[in-house]
C-alpha cells in the first residue's frame, strides 16, 4: 500500500544487474495495430497551498507576513524594530485585516517603524506595490524605502506626505539599483502621535495578474491542458467564502508546513485567473470531510457555474466576475482514506458523504464530471459500487521513492505502479456488475517521485537525471494504458516535490519538467502496439493525429549506449524527421534555478533514417518519422 507520504511497499523483483548490457535491440513498431488515442488530459498538473508552491514559487508576492499574521517584531515575526524600544505594538480592533495591525508610535527625533530584510531584487528590475495606513494624531509624512545596499545611494525612498484617520491604499514604485539576495523594505517616519500599518505588497512589476512571469513562462511551456487544485490534503477543511474577497481582507492563517503562514493570496476567482492565463481548464477540488457541509460545496458549485440570480453568482459578480466560470471538472473530496488527511471519514461511512456531496454538486449545474476519491484495493472497489452512479473518474494516487542501486530499477518502479493500478481497475470491471457499462477511468491526479531532502522549502526535493528518466517511462506507462488512464495531473508544478524550482529572483525546468514539455509538444495521439526483445529500453510509439508521422520514444536507464533496431511494420517511410534527446551520463545530473543547467532538451533532424538508432546512456530520445 502507499499513503500521502509517498510511503510505497511492494517487492519488485526485476531480471536487472548492475552491469551495463551493451547489446543490440530490436523493436518491431505494428503500425497498424492502434490502441485509443491518449487523453490531452494525461499531461494535467497539480498545485497546492504547500511549501512554495503557490507563495515562494507561483504568486508574486515578494514581502513575507504582509497581513501581520505574527505580531511585528515578535520573536516568530520577519519584521523588525526601527527605532526606539517599545514604538511598536499591535492594533488590535483597528486592525485593518487580521488580529496583528502594527501600531507606530512616533519620535521627534529618530525615524520609528519596521523593516523586513531578504527580499530578492535584480538590477533594472522595476517593483511595484502599496502600503495600506491610517493615522492618530499624525498627518505625515511616512516614508517606505526598498534597500539594496548599506549606502545611500542604494536606498530609494517613497514619501507618504498625508495620512489620514481612514485606512487609504497608497501605491509604491520602485527600482533596483543592484543584484542582491538580502533586499531590505522599511516603514518608518518621524513626528507626534501614531499611524498604524494595515497591510503591505510588493511585487516585479512585471508580474502578470499577481503571478511571476518567470514561472508563468515555464508553465506556458509545460502547456498543461488542466490544472487541479487547491488540494491535496490542503483541501481538508478548505473554507472558500472568506477566500473570494479582496485579498487585502483575507485574513493570515497557520500554513501547512513548519513555520509556513498561509496568506490566502489566492482564492478561487485567482485560480480561475492563472488557468486563463495558461489557457487551462481548472479542475476544482472541494472539501468532503467534515470540516464542511454538502450546502458549502453546492454553494461552491454555483459561485464557479451559477447565473447571476443566484445567491452566489450574485456574490460572484460583486467580486468584478459577472459571467459564470462554468467549470466542468469537480473532486469531491482528496485521500479520504488516510489519517493524515484532516476530516477523513471510514469507508464504511464515506460513500454516503460522497453520494450526498455529488446529488447537492449536481442539481446547481448537472453538467459537471466528477472525480471521486479512490485508493487502489478494497477502498476503490467499495467506491465503485456504492459511488459508481456518482463518479465520471476515479482518483488514483502513485508516489514511489528513489532506488539508489540501480538506476533501470529505479525507472522500473514508477512503471510497475503505474500498470499495477490500471491492472487492477480492469479486474474491478470483470468483478463488479455493471461497471464496464459505466466506463469509469482513472484519474491519476497525483503521480511522481517523492524523496529526498527538501532544498526548496517544505517537501521541496531535487531531481535528477535518473528521475527524468522515469517520468519519460511513466508516459509511456499512461500511453500504453490509454484504455483506462484518463487523467493524470502531475504532483505538484512548482518546488513541492515540483517541476519547475524557483529561487527569490529566478525559475528553471527541473530535470523531470523536460519530457513534460517534449513529449507535450511532439509525442503523437494514437499509440500502437510494439513486440521485440527490448527491455529494459522502455520504448512506446504513436501515431500524430494527422497521421502524417510516426513519433517512437525511447528511455535509455542504462550507463552505456546502445543500439536499438526499430522495425517499422505497415508504414512507409520517407527516411526524414526530427529528434528530440535529452542525455546526461551522470544519473545525478540537475538543474537548478540561478545556475547553468546540467539538464536540456536538444533538437536535431535526420534525413536518411534506416531503422537502426543509437541511445546514449541516460538517455530520453524521442524520434518524429515522416510517413508517404
Amino acid at each position: 500500500m502507499f499513503n500521502r507520504r509517498g510511503v510505497f511497499t511492494v517487492v519488485v523483483f526485476l531480471m536487472l544487474t548492475a552491469a551495463v548490457w551493451a547489446g543490440n535491440f530490436t523493436a518491431d513498431i505494428e503500425a497498424d495495430k492502434t490502441k485509443e488515442p491518449i487523453s490531452d488530459y494525461i499531461y494535467g498538473q497539480f498545485i497546492e497551498h504547500v511549501g512554495r508552491c503557490i507563495d515562494g514559487g507561483i504568486w508574486a508576492e515578494m514581502v513575507f507576513d504582509r497581513k501581520f499574521f505574527h505580531p511585528a517584531c515578535s520573536r516568530k515575526s520577519v519584521w523588525q524594530l526601527k527605532g526606539v524600544t517599545g514604538c511598536i505594538s499591535g492594533a488590535g480592533e483597528k486592525s485593518f485585516v487580521g488580529r496583528n495591525g502594527v501600531k507606530v508610535s512616533l519620535n521627534s527625533q529618530i525615524g520609528c517603524g519596521i523593516y523586513q530584510q531578504e527580499l530578492g531584487l535584480v538590477k533594472g528590475n522595476n517593483y511595484t506595490g502599496y502600503v495600506i495606513l491610517s493615522a492618530d494624531g499624525f498627518s505625515g509624512p511616512v516614508d517606505i524605502t526598498l534597500g539594496c545596499g548599506t549606502s545611500k545611494k542604494d536606498r530609494q525612498t517613497v514619501s507618504i506626505k498625508k495620512v489620514t484617520a481612514e485606512y487609504v491604499k497608497y501605491p509604491l514604485s520602485f527600482k533596483a539599483g543592484k543584484t542582491t539576495s538580502n533586499g531590505t523594505l522599511e516603514i518608518s517616519a518621524k513626528g507626534s502621535g501614531s499611524f498604524t500599518i494595515g497591510t503591505v505588497s510588493l511585487m516585479p512589476a512585471d508580474n502578470i495578474k499577481g503571478f511571476r512571469a518567470d514561472t508563468i513562462a515555464l508553465l506556458k511551456e509545460l502547456n498543461a491542458p488542466v490544472y487541479r487544485w487547491p488540494g491535496g490534503c490542503f483541501v481538508g477543511g478548505y473554507k472558500w467564502k472568506p477566500r473570494v474577497c479582496d485579498r487585502d481582507k483575507r485574513a493570515p492563517g497557520h500554513g501547512s508546513g513548519p513555520g509556513k503562514i498561509e496568506n490566502n493570496e489566492m482564492g478561487i476567482n485567482e485560480f480561475i485567473e492563472l488557468c486563463r492565463v495558461l489557457d487551462a481548464e481548472p479542475l476544482l477540488i472541494v472539501d468532503s470531510g467534515t470540516g464542511n457541509t454538502v450546502e458549502d460545496v453546492a454553494e461552491e458549485v454555483q459561485y464557479c457555474n451559477g447565473g447571476v440570480d443566484t445567491p452566489m453568482g450574485k456574490l460572484r459578480a460583486q467580486m468584478g466576475y459577472p459571467e459564470p466560470f462554468n467549470i466542468k471538472w469537480w473532486g469531491i473530496g482528496n485521500e479520504m482514506y488516510g489519517w493524515w488527511q484532516v476530516g477523513n471519514i471510514p469507508i464504511d461511512k464515506y460513500p454516503a458523504k460522497h453520494n450526498a456531496c455529488a446529488k447537492a454538486m449536481l442539481a446547481e449545474d448537472d453538467s459537471i464530471k466528477i472525480i471521486t476519491v479512490g485508493w487502489t484495493g478494497d477502498w476503490s472497489k467499495e467506491m465503485l459500487i456504492k459511488s459508481g452512479d456518482y463518479t465520471t473518474l476515479m482518483s488514483e494516487h502513485c508516489y514511489v521513492r528513489e532506488s539508489v542501486d540501480n538506476v533501470a530499477e529505479h525507472v522500473n518502479k514508477l512503471v510497475w505502479v503505474i500498470n499495477w493500478i490500471a491492472d487492477e481497475h480492469r479486474k474491478y470491471r470483470q468483478e463488479i456488475d455493471g461497471l464496464a457499462e459505466k466506463d469509469i477511468r482513472i484519474a491519476m491526479d497525483e503521480w511522481g517521485y517523492w524523496y529526498g531532502p527538501y532544498l526548496y522549502g517544505n517537501l521541496g526535493t531535487r531531481y535528477f537525471m535518473k528521475d527524468a528518466l522515469g517520468i519519460a517511462a511513466g508516459f509511456h506507462a499512461f500511453f500504453n494504458n490509454s484504455d483506462i488512464i484518463e487523467m493524470a495531473t502531475y504532483a505538484q508544478t512548482v518546488n513541492v516535490i515540483g517541476a519547475i524550482k524557483t529561487n527569490k529572483t529566478d525559475a528553471c525546468f527541473a530535470t523531470i519538467g523536460l519530457p513534460m514539455v517534449m513529449y507535450r509538444k511532439h509525442f503523437g495521439k494514437v499509440p500502437v502496439e510494439i513486440t521485440g526483445d527490448f527491455k529494459p529500453i522502455d520504448i512506446c510509439a504513436a501515431w500524430t493525429e494527422d497521421k502524417k508521422a510516426l513519433t517512437v520514444a525511447l528511455v535509455n536507464p542504462l550507463g552505456e549506449s546502445c543500439e536499438v533496431m526499430l522495425n517499422t511494420k505497415a508504414v512507409e517511410l520517407t527516411g526524414t524527421g526530427k529528434l528530440w534527446r535529452i542525455e546526461n551520463p551522470d544519473p545525478m545530473a540537475y538543474n537548478d534555478p540561478g545556475r547553468e543547467g546540467d539538464v536540456e532538451i536538444k533538437e536535431s533532424s535526420f534525413s536518411a533514417f534506416k531503422g537502426k538508432v543509437t541511445l546514449p546512456g541516460y538517455s530520453v530520445s524521442l524520434y518524429r518519422l515522416n510517413v508517404r
